[in-house]
């Protein structure tokens, strides 16, 4: 009988709001936001922290793909309401007002154990 073994990789926005919100507005530099994944390997009891790039999960999934891990769930864990209606009047996927994005995201792998 197969035996598993599983991986989780849990992406988030990181922004350094915390430390500039307090600076007077007219002082205050722009609001930065970056995305993080980590992945949490089978037997660890620290996730791997990586700064994700232009290719985001997808370069990750991949990776991982290539090692043989499959995925076999997906949940956003956390969202926020953006509001995508730009000055001009425009709109975002037809959207003319708020709607929730992610900011963190859950997604687990599974390989069979000797791969």
């Amino acid at each position: 009988m197969p035996a598993y073994e599983y991986l989780t990789v849990n992406t988030v926005t990181k922004t350094n709001w915390a430390e500039i919100s307090a600076l007077p507005e007219a002082s205050r530099p722009a609001t930065k936001y970056t995305q993080s994944a980590f992945i949490w390997r089978p037997g660890t009891d620290r996730a791997e922290e990586r700064e994700m790039g232009a290719g985001g999960t997808l370069a990750i999934f991949n990776e991982l793909g290539r090692q043989g891990w499959r995925m076999v769930e997906r949940t956003i864990t956390a969202t926020t309401v953006q509001d995508y209606s730009s000055p001009g009047g425009g709109d975002f996927y037809g959207h003319k007002r708020e709607i929730g994005a992610p900011l963190m995201e859950r997604a687990t792998f599974m390989r069979e154990l000797g791969q």
